[in-house]
């Protein structure tokens, strides 16, 4: 079983991702949480060091600087096509390989996310996102959780406002592009839990 959970920062993805988890569980079934961006056929080099907050001469903490600044969309050219490829094929190989065929794998991230920074511009643009979105293996669930830009600034105030603008433009279509993606809205009020109870019991029927 692979569930998929995408949004961009501050959506909910974490939190849904240990909902989702722990229903599984619930029911007597083995469950596992993965971080997309972590598994060893993404990752194709181990990651950096993490970076150190500066200090000013005090020896206080210098100011966070405003992440993604300056922030805008890539380009879909041919390179990053064959690195998308190259990581489905993995993908596909890992999964396979690698992973129990009767357990929940529940992923923080998906391809999804890594398309939403791209901009098809051009027609050859558009065909390689379409051929791309053909080529992603279908999850048994693949869910997209959304709130609005105020709610994604309040939530994480050290992110750029073109970042969360350009970003949040991209995750509002995935539902469009892609027609098998549940839409959760994770604003205070909505029935959050309750839409994604009822969808894992559709799952276990």
């Amino acid at each position: 079983m692979l569930i998929t959970v995408s949004g961009m920062v501050g959506s909910g993805k974490t939190t849904a991702v240990h909902e989702i988890v722990g229903f599984a569980k619930g029911h007597g079934l083995e469950a596992r949480a993965h971080r997309f961006q972590s598994l060893p056929c993404i990752a194709f080099r181990p990651p950096g060091r993490r970076r150190q907050t500066g200090t000013t001469s005090r020896g206080t903490a210098a100011p966070a600087p405003t992440r993604w600044s300056g922030y805008t969309r890539k380009r879909l050219g041919a390179t990053a096509v064959a690195v998308f490829v190259a990581r489905i094929l993995a993908f596909r190989a890992y999964r396979r390989i690698v992973w129990k065929p009767t357990a929940w794998h529940v992923l923080n991230r998906y391809f999804y996310d890594s398309l939403c920074h791209y901009q098809p511009r051009s027609r050859l643009e558009r065909f390689y996102a379409a051929v791309l979105k053909a080529l992603i293996p279908r999850p048994d669930l693949a869910i997209v959780v959304t709130a609005r830009l105020d709610t994604i600034r309040a939530r994480r105030p050290g992110y750029a406002n073109e970042y969360i603008e350009l970003v949040g433009e991209s995750y509002r279509r995935l539902p469009a592009d892609l027609p098998n993606v549940l839409e959760l809205s994770t604003e205070p009020g909505e029935p959050t839990a309750e839409r994604l109870t009822a969808q894992l019991r559709t799952l276990l029927g």
